[in-house]
């Protein structure tokens, strides 16, 4: 069975339950438990989408460094906007 749209019920206020997600929630770099293929993590990052992902510590605890190695693949576009970029967006923030 088909998520109804908007179309399909008449309101132009129904999202799918995959735009929901992507509307309110965000992953963090840390803890990551990544696949230790960087193969295998760039398809997740194809999956997710960088632009779901915001950066994250959890310092002092050490889990490791599976944080950097999602950083290490991307580009610096990519990079910048875990870092900073996609927080001011979901947050709506500016940082100076």
């Amino acid at each position: 069975m088909a998520w109804p749209t908007a179309c399909s019920t008449g309101r132009s206020d129904v999202l799918s339950p995959s735009a929901v997600v992507r509307r309110h929630v965000r992953l963090t770099t840390a803890p990551a438990q990544l696949p230790a293929s960087p193969a295998e993590v760039a398809e997740v990052l194809d999956m997710v989408g960088t632009e779901m992902l915001l950066y994250a510590s959890d310092a002092p605890h050490d889990h490791g460094t599976s944080g950097g190695a999602l950083l290490r693949d991307l580009d610096a576009a990519g990079v910048e906007a875990i870092l900073r970029g996609n927080a001011e967006a979901f947050y709506r923030r500016s940082v100076a």
